[in-house]
Order: C-alpha cells, then structure tokens, then sequence
C-alpha cells in the first residue's frame, strides 16, 4: 500500500513539510503502509519551503522596499543553480501590510528582489503570487525593473495601488535590459482574469482592505491602464486566467515579461516528477488547516483532487476544518480533526488516531474494489 503524502502548509502554524511529518506520524497505524512525502504549495506561503524540500541549492536575502514605501524588509528567496524562486508575500504580503492604508501598498519590492537574484547569477525567475497585499497592476515591481510612469500633466508617478488612477502614460525605460538574460514563470493559486466579477479589484481588494465604495474607482483604474499598455501591443493578457492574481501582478508579469503562467500545485507536481512515479492502486494523502469551496479554484487541494479522480486513486484529506463533501465517496474520505479551532502538533496526531476505524474502513473496501 504506497501513501504519497502531499501536504500543503497549515497557515499560521506550520509548514507544509511539517504537515508531512504529522501525516506520516498519524497513520502509523497501518503497517503495511509506504510513505513517501512531497511538501506541497499552490504559489502562496510555503511555496519556498517546497522546493528547497527537493532541490539543491541556498536561501537568499535581499534588502527591499516591503509592502509600502516607508517599509523595509529583509526578503527571502532560494536559488537553485540558475533558477530563482520567490514569494510574493515574503516581500509584499498581507501580513507584513498590517496597521498600513490600501492606498499605499505596492510591489515595488519584488522587482528589486528581481533584479537581486539576476545579480546572484539567475537567469530563471519563478514566482509564487499568493498572499499580495498590493492591488497596483505590478506598476511598482515594473517601476523597479526600470520602468516609469507619469500622471496627466507629465510627472512621474510613485507607483502604488492608489497612483494606478493617475497614470496617463509610461515609459519603458531601462526594463528591457535589465530583463533581457531572464525567463519568467509565474505560480497562481487563484483562475481569475484581472477584470470583472472574479477579477483582482471586485473579488479580492475587500480582503486587502479596499473600501465597498471605492471598488469602481480601483476598477475603472485598471481597466484604463490595460488600455493604455495593451495600445498598440500584439500582447492582449488581461483575460488569461491567473492574470487577476496578486492584485494584477500576473498581469503585469504576462504583458510585460512575457512570462508563462502556472497554477502552482501543478507546478511542483510535475517538478517532483509525480506523474512518473503514482501508479494505480497508490494513494494520495493531503492535509491543511481547512477544506472549503475555495479549496477547488486554483488550490493544491483542487489539483490534487482533479488528479487522484482522472487517474482513477484514491484520495485522503485531513484538515483542521472540512466544509465541502467529497467528489466521489467511493474514492475519497475527508475527515475533519477539529472544529476550526487551533491544534498543536501532538492533538493532530491524537486526532488521526480517533479517525483509525474509519480510515482502516476505507482503505479495506478500496483494496477490495481493485481486486
């Protein structure tokens, strides 16, 4: 019996490497199980921790403008040969945002984290999306790489959530030279185009801490530099899925860099070469802090799913909270450890066990239906 255990992080509490570990403790009731662990990320926090997981390589550190402009931070990121990866949120996260007004935010940051890691000898740069604080169109991270954007009476422009509404024009500068030895990807956790309903401003800038009736405003704003970029241009990425990511820094990323957008589950799926190695019969198991509707648009839970059910494994879920039922009750069993509260590491693994009859249930009746 071959359990991958392919745990996502538990925000707030551990990582997803962690989760592993605990999977691995909790069901150590069933003897004849084999375990082999692949921490897990969809772009957003953990995503570093992941790779460094399987990779060789080292952590990186890098001065930069954090969230806003009068914030620094000491920004990491791991370099792998000549492959760069980065979070968003390690520079410009909603959590490093606190106490700041919506207004100020930027991605200013990340470009210089850019421009770091090419210094450091990468010549690949991937970045995970999740977690962005800003709702600036990348306006700042481009701003970084050398770009420059002027109002309607020709002043340069600071480039920052609130500025976007005050652009009237843009230069490219010096952004095609400092790019020009680089390669982008781009890991999403989220399928939304930049504008709309699902996009970056009307479905996530309440979260980031927009006001109701300031969301036309920051709409109609983008939309007009869209227009403005796109003039011209034979790139038209607005409507790509995983454009709306980060507050319209996929888009950025996309028009500009000419990036390849990933959802990011899927990313690290295919860098751990899994889809040579899970054969049928084998069983995937996944876990983190709650299972919800959100958990299927874009999230590693939703990957993992989709995959276990088109090549026709079985699929085990433990999380903190679980608000969805399973696809197919005959091939998957989500089991809930708490009731949303907080666990430690050592109720988790208690928790696992108070589930043995039903995991032991489950596992017998799938070993009779491949018979």
């Amino acid at each position: 019996m071959n359990l991958f255990l392919l745990s996502n992080s538990w925000k707030g509490s551990f990582s997803a490497k962690r989760g592993n570990e605990l999977l691995r403790q909790g069901l150590s009731f069933l003897k004849e199980a084999k375990f082999s662990s692949f921490p897990m990320a969809d772009g957003g926090d953990g995503t570093i921790e992941a790779v460094e997981s399987v990779l060789p390589g080292r952590r990186m550190r890098a001065q930069t403008v954090g969230p806003t402009f009068d914030t620094r931070v000491t920004s990491e990121y791991f370099l792998s040969g000549n492959t760069a990866y980065l979070e968003g949120a390690r520079t410009c996260g909603l959590a490093l945002a606190k106490g700041r007004r919506f207004e100020e935010t930027t991605t200013y940051g990340i470009g210089q984290q850019i421009l770091d890691a090419r210094k450091e000898g990468a010549r690949k740069i991937v970045v995970g999306l999740g977690g962005s604080a800003s709702n600036d169109l990348g306006v700042g991270m481009l701003s970084a790489l050398g770009m420059h954007f002027f109002d309607f009476e020709g002043r340069e422009v600071l480039p920052t959530t609130g500025s976007i509404v005050r652009i009237a024009s843009f230069e490219r500068g010096a952004l095609d030279s400092n790019v020009r030895p680089l390669s982008f990807a781009v890991l999403s956790d989220v399928l939304s185009p930049l504008l709309g309903p699902d996009g970056a401003t009307r479905r996530f800038a309440l979260q980031k801490g927009a006001r109701r009736e300031d969301l036309p405003l920051w709409e109609k704003g983008h939309e007009r530099l869209v227009n403005l970029f796109e003039e011209g241009s034979e790139r038209h990425t607005d409507r790509i899925p995983g454009a709306g990511s980060a507050g319209g820094l996929g888009y950025a990323f996309l028009q500009f860099l000419n990036a390849k957008m990933r959802m990011g589950a899927s990313y690290l799926f295919e860098s751990y070469q899994l889809d040579s190695i899970i054969v049928a019969g084998d069983i995937i198991v996944t876990s983190e802090g709650r299972i919800d509707e959100t958990s299927r648009m874009g999230k590693a839970f939703g990957f993992l799913e989709d995959y276990a059910l088109a090549h026709g494994l079985s699929f085990l879920a433990f999380a903190g909270e679980v608000r969805i039922p399973p696809l197919d009750r005959r091939k998957e069993l989500f089991l809930p450890l708490g009731k949303g509260e907080i666990l430690t590491p050592e109720e988790i693994v208690e928790r696992f066990f108070r589930h043995r009859t039903a995991i032991e249930f489950f596992l017998s009746e799938r070993e009779s239906s491949l018979l």
